[in-house]
């Protein structure tokens, strides 16, 4: 950092024009240093600048315990920032070349994923007392049925003790999600209170100065409690109903998709449209994948299109400019359906089939049992059966 305020002599200032802006030696010989080591850890403002040097034990090191104010701070970056721009470039290579910076082009967009669980699962608050309501009534009517067991016949087929399990599983599992959906509207309440107060508190300053009344009309304090429309998932309450690229709604998690240098796109390589079957279970079908494209992560093309179907047919690839006859090694998520679509490419010899962590898999005995009887086949083959 120091050196960095050395190098500012060579563009063209004078030592006069300096010290006339920054009277303070050591706040005139820090200023730099605290722009260049702000930029290097997120902070951009001057405020936030000037508020560093009290809380940040860097800043206040750098800055050997002095607080300039936020105004000479802005003066000074806005007076000198084409050369604080060439500094800061070259404060960069020095540090990259220290091996203490890694430099390298990363691709941040917002996206959504989709979620291991159906929209279709999702229950509203208003729907949870609904059906909280109905399901008390059949307990109760269960009740009486098992009071009554001994002078009335049960209908065929009815297993008192077992539908009354069944619906107060039911009911602890709604009882769980109407917890969760007001857990939810009392952590919204509190944020949306903290903003209210805020405007208040804003709108009551502007009220006291002389002179000057805030306009519009008074914020309402948010409304408490859960609303009727706010929504769970029984699967995954960790989802949420969103609206998807492709039209419609879908069960997703919002996230950050971060591309590095490492992984590149191909920009001429692309498919927005959908795509024709030729083999296999989609021959003559059209399918929708939505945008697609072939990536070159170091060295290995990856095809990914924004739809989940199954790689089951080579015209998936072919959309991409994948020639199949020159591919050494093919590798698609599919379970047995691709079989029938890439046997022109790949013989039954040359088809290795592997087993990754999902949602199923055809090794029973990966699956942690809970209520099935044991031993059963072909679970306990070891089993002596008599």
């Amino acid at each position: 950092m120091w050196w960095t305020w050395s190098r500012v002599w060579t563009f063209g200032q004078r030592p006069a024009a300096i010290v006339g802006l920054v009277r303070c030696p050591t706040i005139r010989n820090c200023c730099l240093a605290w722009i260049i080591y702000g930029y290097a850890t997120g902070v951009f403002s001057s405020r936030k600048l000037e508020r560093a040097t009290y809380d940040s034990v860097a800043f206040r090191f750098i800055a050997a315990n002095e607080h300039p104010d936020h105004d000479t701070i802005a003066v000074f970056r806005r007076r000198f920032l084409p050369q604080i721009e060439a500094l800061f470039v070259q404060v960069l290579g020095v540090a990259r070349e220290m091996g203490v910076l890694k430099l390298g082009r990363v691709a941040l967009d917002g996206t959504k994923i989709h979620a291991n669980a159906s929209r279709h699962s999702a229950l509203s608050y208003e729907c949870a007392g609904q059906i909280e309501a109905q399901l008390q009534a059949e307990v109760a009517g269960l009740m009486a049925k098992a009071e009554a067991v001994d002078q009335a016949e049960v209908p065929d087929g009815m297993q008192v003790p077992e539908e009354l399990a069944q619906r107060e599983k039911r009911l602890a599992a709604i009882a769980r999600a109407r917890a969760t959906i007001e857990a939810r509207a009392k952590e919204r309440h509190a944020r949306e209170q903290a903003e209210h107060d805020a405007k208040m508190a804003a709108r009551a300053a502007k009220t006291a100065s002389p002179g000057k009344k805030p306009g519009g009309h008074v914020p309402a304090p948010p409304a408490e409690g859960p609303l009727p429309t706010d929504q769970v998932n029984l699967t995954d309450e960790e989802s949420r109903i969103m609206p998807v690229a492709s039209g419609g709604l879908e069960q997703c998690y919002n996230a950050q998709a971060a591309v590095a240098a490492g992984v590149s796109g191909k920009g001429s390589v692309g498919n927005d449209g959908p795509v024709r079957g030729r083999r296999g279970i989609f021959t003559g079908n059209t399918i929708p994948l939505g945008p697609m494209a072939l990536l070159d992560v170091q060295g290995v093309r990856v095809a990914v299109a924004s739809r989940r179907v199954q790689c089951a047919d080579p015209a998936f690839l072919e959309a991409l400019g994948v020639d199949l006859a020159s591919v050494r090694c093919l590798v698609v998520k599919s379970h047995g359906r691709f079989r029938g679509g890439f046997d022109e490419v790949f013989g039954p010899a040359q088809v290795v089939v592997v087993d990754v962590p999902g949602l199923t898999s055809p090794v029973l005995s990966r699956f942690a049992w809970k209520n099935l009887p044991r031993p059963v086949l072909p679970l306990d083959a070891e089993v002596t059966w008599i």
